[in-house]
């Protein structure tokens, strides 16, 4: 009917490598660790990088109401050579230093994994209150996974709630919205899990 769609969307992909990830060459220091012997952190760059491919499908159900929008979809990506980062480590395992003036660094780097899978899904709904304001929520559950090892990916939340409103005024909108991310994991700390790091 009018007021319900289906949508659906099949792609390939393709992405270099950056300058960044090629040519890094940068140290860092959280606040307090900077002074001579003091332990920091060196951004090295890798050209020998792969550029990342990838397939992706989503499939979506909208369905209007009088004044509320719903939609929910499924999205699955896969990439290979997918870019990612880490601790550099030598042939016995230890992590590679690299001295500065300022102290001595741990190195990370970038490197290619050689496949990873996305998939998850998204609920969507906005209500409009009147003429000038609306609301909307959102949730997605995202599975990142290094499809070798079977770890989560770095960087991704497993959970995302959105919420936020809409003011719109003739031709132009100002919103408001806010993110909360559940079950973050990072490369710091105890939140790594299993984390494959470069030999």
């Amino acid at each position: 009917d009018d007021r319900t769609r289906v949508k659906a969307n099949v792609g390939r992909g393709y992405s270099a490598p950056g300058i960044t990830e090629l040519y890094h060459a940068w140290e860092m220091y959280t606040e307090g660790t900077t002074g001579v012997g003091k332990h920091g952190w060196w951004w090295q760059g890798n050209p020998d990088l792969m550029a990342e491919t990838s397939t992706n499908f989503d499939i979506s159900l909208e369905k209007d109401y009088r004044k509320t929008s719903l939609k929910a979809t499924y999205f699955w990506n896969r990439i290979k050579n997918y870019i990612d980062y880490g601790f550099l480590r030598d042939a016995a395992g230890n992590i590679v230093t690299h001295t500065t003036s300022s102290g001595v660094n741990d190195v990370y780097t970038y490197f290619n994994l050689g496949s990873v899978q996305l998939q998850g899904v998204e609920l969507s709904v906005n209500q409009k209150m009147n003429d000038r304001w609306s609301a909307f929520a959102n949730y997605m559950y995202l599975d990142s996974k290094d499809r070798e090892t079977g770890h989560r990916l770095n960087d991704r939340a497993q959970q995302t709630v959105s919420a936020g409103i809409t003011y719109n005024h003739k031709d132009w909108d100002v919103s408001l919205w806010g993110n909360a991310y559940i079950h973050y994991l990072d490369l710091v700390g105890t939140r790594q899990i299993g984390k494959p790091e470069m030999k």
